[in-house]
């Protein structure tokens, strides 16, 4: 009897052991998947830089502020019957509170206006471009902004034109390369 009792042990032992190692051959498991999109970022001119009208006796400059504010110095006078200079301005959108970086994809070389006048070789130079959110300066390659909880946010620029001495007569003057704003989310 004692024989039978451990006889039937081992073949218990045996069909656990047998059945546990069958039961670890394979195993699964499941897994979602999903995916977020946002609003697309984008950026709209809302005004141009301008310089206004001006007088100039000898060499000067123009300084536009990022608040529409400006400062003639040197042998320059800005017209007070014409319009008077205004800094540019840009709308960024997208996804409300996501930052963003904003730069001028020209910043670092000087924006040469020449003048649309026949004959006309003269030209002005625009430098020192700055920009803003909300008040502080900053130099263009460094704003980081973030968009507000309407979707929006207006980026001021600004910058200095220098006149020299050369700039005798009457004349137009446009920018031969446009000034780049390039936004990109962080």
């Amino acid at each position: 009897m004692k024989k039978i009792t451990s006889i039937l042990s081992i073949m218990a032992v045996s069909a656990v052991f047998s059945t546990s190692a069958l039961a670890q051959a394979s195993a699964t498991a499941t897994t979602g998947s999903s995916a977020v999109t946002i609003t697309p970022i984008t950026i709209v001119k809302g005004a141009d830089l301008t310089f206004g009208t001006f007088a100039a006796n000898g060499a000067g400059t123009i300084l536009v502020n990022n608040d529409n504010s400006f400062a003639p110095s040197g042998a320059v006078t800005i017209s007070t019957t014409e319009a008077a200079p205004t800094s540019a301005s840009f709308t960024v959108s997208g996804e409300p509170s996501f930052t963003y970086d904003f730069s001028i994809g020209n910043a670092g070389t000087a924006i040469v206006l020449t003048s649309t006048t026949a004959n006309s070789t003269e030209t002005l130079t625009i430098s020192g471009i700055t920009t803003s959110l909300t008040g502080g300066t900053v130099a263009a390659e460094d704003l980081t902004g973030a968009i507000g909880a309407d979707g929006t946010q207006i980026v001021y620029l600004g910058g200095t034109l220098t006149i020299t001495a050369a700039i005798t007569s009457a004349a137009t003057y446009k920018n031969t390369s446009a000034f780049v704003a390039v936004v990109n989310y962080n």
